[in-house]
């Protein structure tokens, strides 16, 4: 289909008949089009992104060294003291004040250098744009949470969340686990892919036929101011809350774009990526907005193949 653009200073806007047009398909396929569109016009400027190395394309999954200064994770990792007061483990969402949103955004500028831009690019193929942001600390201990049960995040195929460690995770530390793409495809085809929060287990190979190959659990060791980042729609993943210590942790969660993703920065500043955790669905919004936010519209329609497959985009839409 003929898609028209609108130029509005440094972004472009998509015209309101082809936004319409994929709004009107489920959730998840308005966002593949949308990221379909971005990456059409990512490859009219740029050309196809050069090939990487790392595990991000293969596995789903990559470590980023030295993402930030380890001295800088330190320093947040005093504030979020200071700032939670009384804890609730295993996870407690950090309350933050302007001026703690303002100098994590900030932020952002050290987590996104020139070689994390390029390998976010070659993955989705296009430019990109943070969504969101949110800052927690896990410690051992408390009752236990879903999220420390095998999962995959519902949001946008796309989707790719930066785990950006102010603490170092080492085998007896809080973190996160991993199973690859092909492992969580394998997974998908013996049906288990987007478990109700009552259906999660802790143990996947509970999840495969008696004798089958167990999958290999992808489990990194950090160093302060390391990063993991990964695809959270497509990737089976649990958190681990270690036997002492805690993890904080600054999350940076990353949709396509049409244009570079400081556009977005210079022109709306940051405070619109902390959401508010009741609205933090990333699945519910119109992604052909400039900002986004929650778009109620949309209905629970079954989950289609390609999703529980774990593909980028459906077949046909590139």
């Amino acid at each position: 289909m003929k898609v028209d653009f609108i130029r509005d200073g440094d972004h472009l806007r998509v015209d309101d008949a082809t936004a319409a047009y994929f709004n009107e398909m489920d959730h998840h396929e308005a966002h593949a089009g949308y990221h379909t569109i971005c990456r059409s016009v990512y490859r009219a400027a740029k050309g196809v992104p050069p090939a990487l190395g790392g595990d991000l394309i293969s596995q789903g999954i990559d470590v980023i060294r030295n993402c930030i200064e380890p001295g800088t994770g330190a320093e947040f990792s005093a504030r979020i003291d200071a700032a939670i007061g009384q804890s609730t483990p295993p996870n407690t969402t950090v309350p933050l004040n302007d001026e703690f949103r303002a100098d994590l955004g900030a932020l952002l500028h050290q987590v996104l250098s020139d070689a994390v831009v390029a390998m976010v690019e070659h993955y989705m193929g296009s430019h990109f744009r943070v969504v969101q942001c949110q800052l927690y600390r896990t410690e051992t201990g408390g009752e236990p949470h879903v999220s420390f049960l095998w999962h995959r995040d519902m949001e946008p195929m796309a989707q790719v969340h930066i785990m950006v460690y102010l603490t170092a995770s080492g085998p007896d530390d809080p973190g996160t686990a991993f199973l690859s793409v092909e492992d969580t495809r394998r997974l998908a085809d013996n049906g288990y892919a987007f478990p109700q929060f009552a259906e999660r287990i802790a143990d996947v190979a509970q999840a495969l036929p008696p004798g089958a190959q167990a999958p290999k659990v992808i489990r990194p060791d950090l160093a302060a101011g390391d990063a993991t980042i990964f695809g959270a729609p497509r990737l089976l993943h649990r958190g681990v809350d270690g036997r002492g210590g805690k993890r904080d942790v600054f999350l940076v969660n990353l949709l396509p774009s049409l244009v570079p993703w400081h556009h977005d920065i210079s022109r709306f500043g940051t405070g619109h990526l902390f959401w508010d955790d009741a609205i933090s669905d990333t699945l519910l919004t119109d992604p052909f907005a400039l900002i986004l936010k929650p778009a109620p519209r949309f209905s629970g329609k079954p989950v289609s193949d390609w999703v529980i497959k774990g593909n980028l985009l459906p077949d046909g839409f590139d």
